[in-house]
């Protein structure tokens, strides 16, 4: 399975604002001229990550957006339904909308178990891994 490509600039988006340094805010220039896309576009994606509270902004010298909570607070389920409006109460009658439901459903419960802290960590253990292979060789 492959995240649409919004679904992919606000998860990063996400990581980015996780990573900064002791949690500053960036503005979203720096954010959109480190992910390459525009500004006009990454607006839209902070107005729904806002709307969904997942980020906060800052007004003001030094300002910009910073994450709402903690790393560990924020799954990637969240993120994708702020930005999908995902509503998983939807119910029909039809079976081929029954299943897909209950698939839905399954795997966001699954990314409900997927922190941006997590995402984070496993990238630093691979790093790791990746570091004491080359050192080996």
């Amino acid at each position: 399975m492959k995240l649409s490509t919004k679904e992919q600039h606000a998860v990063k988006a996400m990581i980015n604002l996780a990573i900064s340094d002791n949690y500053r805010p960036k503005t979203l220039i720096e954010l959109s001229r480190h992910q390459g896309i525009s500004l006009s576009y990454l607006e839209q994606l902070f107005s729904l990550l806002r709307k969904g509270n997942l980020v906060k902004g800052v007004r003001g010298p030094g300002g910009g957006y910073s994450l709402s909570t903690k790393p560990n607070n924020i799954t990637v389920a969240q993120i994708l339904s702020a930005i999908n409006n995902f509503d998983p109460s939807v119910s029909s009658d039809k079976p081929a909308e029954v299943i897909w439901t209950r698939f839905s459903n399954t795997l966001n419960q699954y990314l409900s178990t997927i922190t941006l802290e997590k995402l984070i960590e496993r990238n630093k253990t691979t790093e790791n891994n990746s570091n004491r292979f080359v050192t080996a060789v």
